[in-house]
């Protein structure tokens, strides 16, 4: 991700990974580096970076309006790597690795991909892939 962020000179997360302060309890995280520049010139130079950690659990947390019971949400990185989470209002389960949903509500999925919007980043549609239930809005 350090490797991506300078040479791309835009935000970058990790895959999800398991920081060593979470103890035993499983708790999927990420590591966002934010570069900092050498000055305001389109020329710039990445000198550095503002390290942030997600924890996956704590951003699902409190998501779903009073209207919505539960639902069953899965990350997945650009690499593959899959964990599903129970969201019910502020309680967030880690169910585990892998795409755990109950196929059962395939036709309710509806799948997101993030893209980090930067100067340096054109069209974030671009990096998009297209199939069922993808969303484009708010882009």
């Amino acid at each position: 991700a350090v490797d991506d962020m300078i040479s791309f000179r835009a935000p970058m997360i990790t895959d999800i990974l398991q920081l060593v302060q979470d103890g035993g309890e499983p708790r999927p995280s990420a590591l966002m580096f934010y570069p900092v520049f050498d000055s305001f010139e389109s020329s710039r130079s990445v000198v550095g970076s503002i390290v942030f950690v997600l924890n996956w659990d704590a951003l699902l947390r409190n998501l779903l309006p009073n209207t919505v019971k539960a639902l069953i949400v899965v990350l997945e990185t650009s690499g593959g790597k899959k964990y599903s989470f129970s969201v019910e209002g502020a309680k967030v389960r880690l169910m585990g690795p892998g795409d755990l949903h109950d196929v059962r509500y395939d036709s309710w999925r509806k799948t997101f991909t993030e893209c980090l919007r930067t100067n340096e980043t054109e069209n974030c549609d671009d990096i998009v892939k297209e199939g069922d239930g993808i969303e484009k809005e708010n882009r």
